[in-house]
């Protein structure tokens, strides 16, 4: 009994659905890979001390920090926004430059903390 021919369509139907399926194991691959380099960095971070930076021959690390604002109180937030009229903190999401410009001029933004976060530069060798 003879195989039936696919059509065009069939086949890049086939086609579509292996390169969708290997693409979505390869980005479960990564998503493992980056939750790995995130526990190594949370590791290395807490690892480094008060050393700035550290390195080897393979790699330099080097902690920053930088200051987020989290907020605690979102009514207190929009409350402020609407009475200043300052609608440049709020867009779909709190606007970091229009509320770190306020807290460099000491302008206390109610509801909005803001808070030290060290991360993790690095920098691999060859």
């Amino acid at each position: 009994m003879a195989k039936a021919q696919l059509s065009p369509l069939e086949k890049a139907l086939a086609a579509l659905n292996v390169a969708i399926r290997k693409r979505k194991d390869a980005e479960a691959v990564v998503s493992e890979l980056a939750d790995q380099e995130r526990k190594m960095r949370e590791d290395v971070l807490g690892l480094m001390g008060t050393n700035k930076t550290v390195g080897n021959e393979k790699l330099t690390v080097t902690k920053t920090q930088s200051t987020v604002y989290k907020i605690e109180d979102w009514e207190a937030v929009f409350a402020y926004a609407k009475r200043k009229g300052n609608d440049d903190i709020v867009q779909r999401r709190v606007s970091t430059e229009a509320i770190k410009a306020r807290f460099e001029r000491g302008v206390e933004v109610p509801g909005v903390e803001a808070i030290k976060v060290e991360s993790l530069r690095v920098t691999l060798k060859n």
